[in-house]
């Protein structure tokens, strides 16, 4: 694997990872469309200030609008909501656990729809730990009245989860190239914003919570906006069109042991099985894509 490429997941983690904690401490101040539509806002006025210096012109055309379409849908709208009404019923660690889900969902489909994705032995291991990691975290949910497994946002969670793993493999096949990205991403980003804000209005109360919110409100939504939302994205559209879709798969699990960390979050012996699982379906993913590569 090339050091580039480790340094640049190594960064997505970084940016990617606080995204529950600080979705969790905005949720505090807010309610969770109000907070995803200023979220994707902002995200959208970076992306668009960023094009501006690369890309001279906005060229639209059919097919770049239908990509932002559907990637809206799928990598904006329906996991942002998904996993921000998941953080108001289970904790922000088991959250980010279900969403281990994402990496084996799109593994399971690169191999059945793109040719460069070959299965193996390591790559259908990680699979099969990765599976039995989050199966055994998601089904007690349904045999147990335990507060952390509340099946609401697990249900949640796991939505959020198949819809990025839907949302990679559509754009691993139809975003080929730098340009693309910058050509697709603010007006993906612009439609689902323009979409959550209306869900906002005709379910919530933006302006009330806007009014009273409070300085540790903005600063939480803007750091999940710029560094979790926005710069992050650009380099998952990087990662994903240079390394391919089993390489993502290492950046979706430092989420889990901040959770732990920062919010002191009690889990059962399950968690901690699931934790072990997963990794080890991760560790046996990344030896798969590192032998393809040479």
């Amino acid at each position: 694997m090339p050091y580039s490429n480790l340094l640049n997941i190594f960064i997505l983690a970084c940016m990617w990872s606080p995204s529950f904690i600080l979705m969790k401490l905005a949720l505090e101040h807010g309610t969770p469309l109000t907070i995803i539509a200023i979220r994707l806002f902002i995200a959208t006025l970076v992306l668009l200030a960023i094009r501006t210096v690369y890309l001279k012109k906005l060229v639209l055309d059919r097919s770049k609008v239908i990509n932002s379409l559907v990637l809206a849908i799928l990598m904006n709208i329906v996991p942002f909501v998904c996993f921000c009404y998941s953080l108001l019923f289970i904790p922000t660690s088991l959250s980010a656990l279900i969403n281990c889900l994402t990496p084996v969902v799109s593994i399971i489909l690169a191999v059945m729809l793109l040719d460069e994705e070959k299965l193996d032995l390591y790559k259908a291991s990680g699979m099969f730990f990765g599976l039995a990691g989050s199966l055994l975290i998601i089904l007690p949910s349904f045999f147990s009245y335990d507060d952390n497994y509340n099946a609401a946002g697990l249900t949640c969670s796991t939505v959020g989860a198949l819809s990025y793993a839907l949302g990679m493999i559509y754009a691993k096949i139809n975003i080929s190239t730098p340009e693309n990205i910058l050509g697709v991403l603010p007006v993906q980003f612009a439609i689902a914003a323009i979409v959550v804000t209306i869900l906002s209005f005709m379910f919530e109360n933006p302006v009330n919570i806007l009014y009273s919110s409070t300085y540790k409100f903005w600063m939480h939504v803007i750091l999940l906006s710029i560094f979790s939302t926005a710069l992050s994205l650009l380099l998952y559209y990087k990662i994903l069109i240079k390394g391919g879709i089993s390489l993502l798969s290492m950046t979706s699990y430092l989420s889990v042991v901040l959770g732990a960390v920062f919010f002191k979050e009690q889990m059962s012996v399950n968690f901690y099985l699931s934790c072990i699982f997963i990794f080890a379906g991760v560790f046996m993913v990344t030896i798969s894509a590192s032998r393809q590569k040479s």
